[in-house]
């Protein structure tokens, strides 16, 4: 094993994708769910049906791990990126950085939708163009390390990955563009949501990969 501490952490980060990926299927459920609760509280004769407050009850249910489990994975990951760095340090020290840029970010995204601005989805917009960012500084970390073991194989499929991510966030893009109204921006969390769980799928792929290349 040449890049142990490359290793151990593009390991880490693996874990914190698949972690991000389960929480994305909750976030996923939950809005699936929360829709039916909605529609049930529609066509129910009476104020709340028992079929609504079960359906409202998955909905928190899945909403709880939905939040929590992206953010242990952001911690793992951060822990990965500092230990992939030290086999690799430009590119993996940039995602890393990059990636406490996007959580900053998010943080201010709340902060003005604690305050009832709207920002139109633009500041949220600017912490996915963050994490895309984050994420090819992370390929290409994988690349470099690549080159020196002679593995075309995960430097192709780097490529892909990363058009793949391109692609996505230009389609979130120009859905934040086009969000106006309530049918249009419900439309928008639900391809957002789909849209999150290709992304983070195909990522996953490239760091098993990589995973794995690095173990040799």
């Amino acid at each position: 094993m040449r890049y142990p501490s490359a290793y151990a952490g593009v390991k880490k980060i693996f874990g914190g994708t698949v972690l991000k990926l389960i929480g994305s299927l909750f976030l996923a459920a939950a809005l699936f769910t929360g829709l039916l609760a909605l529609a049930r509280l529609d066509a129910a004769a009476e104020p709340i049906s028992e079929e609504a407050l079960i359906l409202g009850i998955g909905t928190t249910a899945a909403i709880i791990p939905g939040t929590i489990l992206p953010i242990i994975a952001f911690f793992l990951a951060m822990v990965g990126l500092s230990e992939a760095s030290r086999d690799e340090e430009a590119n993996f020290q940039i995602a890393f950085w990059i990636s406490i840029a996007g959580v900053v970010i998010t943080v201010v995204d709340a902060a003005f939708k604690g305050t009832g601005v709207d920002t139109f989805g633009f500041v949220d917009m600017l912490s996915d163009v963050a994490a895309l960012v984050a994420t090819i500084f992370m390929i290409n970390g994988v690349t470099v390390l690549a080159k020196e073991l002679g593995r075309d194989d995960v430097i192709r499929f780097g490529r892909v990955v990363k058009a793949i991510a391109i692609a996505i966030l230009a389609t979130a893009v120009a859905l934040t563009v086009l969000k106006g109204n309530a049918a249009v921006s419900m439309t928008s969390a639900k391809v957002s949501i789909v849209l999150g769980v290709v992304s983070t799928s195909s990522f996953l792929a490239f760091l098993a990969r990589a995973k794995a290349m690095l173990a040799e």
